[in-house]
């Protein structure tokens, strides 16, 4: 191949959009193209005879020595410091020439597409814990330490000193969680509003407020001082900004989640944007677990109304019974005695129906006894009230007591609960199998009936009822399978791993 000319071979070196530079005696500049000038911000004659380390900023000239002391080619990055301070990222490629001490270097100033790329990975880091935050709060009941979770992933994104979310009662915000330097028994768990007149204004204005320097002479840091002093007895000297934006779901205001920064004008407008986003997100939190409280208190008059309806319908008839039974021993005892046993047999029997019902009913009264007398006692328990009941016939495989959680436990006898209910209201089956079957992987509910059963993909009576016992068993990590077919009954299988 014929070499090329040397006049060519200069022009496209002078020509580059790359800076390319010639060093010897291992650092001073020999040649610089026009493009490693513009790069330094030099002029050819500030940059010709000069060594290379004199462009690299200081805190990057121990790192650039120990590179080429290796006297190894190759891509590195390195920062230059140009005249009037400004530093700039620049990858430089070196080639060593014949002589040791001679090298040459290509440079090209990547600042802005390393800027880009921290920018990016920035925003995908938001992005990240802004969805993990919306999954926990999709999936998580617990108020407090979700919204400890919370505050803990906004640290990562909003940097504060202490951070707060309160709820608002009134005229009083009360205090939920604190992620920060402050030990709890120095937290004030109350604010009035009437004092804390900055916090009073995110509520009024329904928009974040931000005072830049808490220890300014303005109105709203004035008012900062003010509810410090009032309320906590000083004016904390380590907060330089403060922060407040509203919880809001739709038009209603929930409370204010607050932060505190050290330093005065902490915070841009990007991090008052985060700020709401994350307040979005608590504020959902708080409705959410408003709601389940709400539907925890409905469901708990209606449990009340069920079992006053049971204990009159099973109870109440059955000492009934006992009492009709009871006259009819006193007029066989009078005029017959040797009719006698009849009656006690009935008035024994239901009298037996009557204690198994109420065991039953006491035991929904009084969850406690499940940690007192386990799983399989509640079991058989239901069991035997069914059957005394009902005229059922009942097969019980129950085995020993299953070392699981308590909430387990509860949630595995409402399931059974459930299905059995459904087993006398819908099914009009005349034998029912209740197992509870366990080995060291695996623990395994099993409700199954002879009734008419059904077509599970349609509409069917007690459907409600199966998606709360699939909501039971998922938030205990376990899997419900319903199997049941038109005249061939129903099977509820719950299977728990274990270990």
């Amino acid at each position: 191949m014929k070499p090329l000319d040397p006049a060519l071979l200069y022009s496209l070196v002078a020509s580059s959009l790359d800076g390319i530079v010639v060093l010897e005696e291992r650092w001073k500049v020999a040649y610089a193209n026009a493009a490693a000038c513009r790069i330094l911000e030099r002029p050819e004659q500030e940059v010709i005879g000069h060594s290379i380390l004199e462009f690299i900023a200081p805190h990057y000239r121990a790192a650039q020595q120990a590179q080429a002391t290796r006297g190894v080619a190759g891509l590195y990055d390195t920062i230059i410091r140009r005249p009037g301070g400004q530093e700039r990222i620049v990858t430089y490629s070196t080639e060593l020439l014949e002589n040791p001490e001679t090298s040459f270097a290509i440079l090209r100033d990547v600042t802005e597409e390393r800027q880009a790329q921290a920018e990016l990975e920035r925003k995908n880091k938001q992005l990240a814990a802004l969805l993990e935050v919306s999954r926990d709060v999709a999936l998580t009941l617990e108020l407090k330490p979700l919204l400890a979770q919370l505050l803990e992933k906004l640290a990562g994104l909003v940097e504060y000193s202490g951070a707060a979310i309160f709820v608002l009662h009134g005229e009083v915000l009360e205090l939920l969680c604190y992620h920060g330097p402050l030990p709890q028994e120095q937290l004030v768990q109350s604010w009035d509003l009437q004092v804390a007149t900055h916090t009073a204004e995110v509520i009024r204005s329904r928009n974040p407020v931000v005072i830049p320097d808490v220890h300014a002479d303005t109105q709203m840091a004035k008012a900062f001082r003010v509810t410090a002093q009032t309320q906590l007895g000083y004016i904390p000297e380590r907060i330089g900004t403060w922060m407040g934006v509203p919880l809001m779901v739709r038009d209603r205001i929930l409370g204010v989640l607050a932060f505190d920064h050290q330093s005065p004008q902490a915070y841009r407008q990007e991090q008052i944007e985060l700020a709401q986003i994350f307040a979005q997100q608590a504020a959902a939190a708080i409705e959410n677990a408003q709601l389940f409280e709400q539907a925890q208190g409905k469901a708990a008059l209606e449990e009340r109304a069920r079992l006053a309806r049971e204990l009159h319908d099973s109870v109440s008839q059955a000492l009934y019974g006992i009492v009709l039974g009871a006259r009819a021993a006193l007029n066989a005892a009078e005029h017959n005695p040797q009719a006698l046993r009849e009656p006690l047999d009935y008035i024994l029997s239901l009298a037996q129906a009557g204690i198994a019902e109420m065991r039953a009913l006491i035991f929904e009264l009084r969850p406690e006894s499940l940690a007192e007398e386990g799983l399989v006692a509640a079991l058989a328990r239901q069991a035997a009230a069914l059957k005394a009941r009902y005229g059922l016939e009942v097969e019980t495989h129950l085995g020993e007591e299953p070392e699981i959680p308590l909430e387990a436990k509860e949630a595995l006898y409402r399931i059974a609960q459930e299905a059995l209910h459904n087993v006398v209201k819908h099914a009009e089956a005349t034998k029912v199998s209740l197992r509870l079957e366990h080995s060291p992987q695996q623990l395994v509910l099993q409700v199954q009936d002879d009734g008419r059963g059904f077509d599970p993909h349609q509409e069917f009576p007690g459907h409600l009822g199966q998606r709360t016992m699939r909501e039971r068993a998922q938030a205990i990590g376990a899997r419900l399978h319903l199997i049941s077919a038109q005249g061939c009954g129903t099977r509820v299988n719950v299977s728990l791993e274990l270990g």
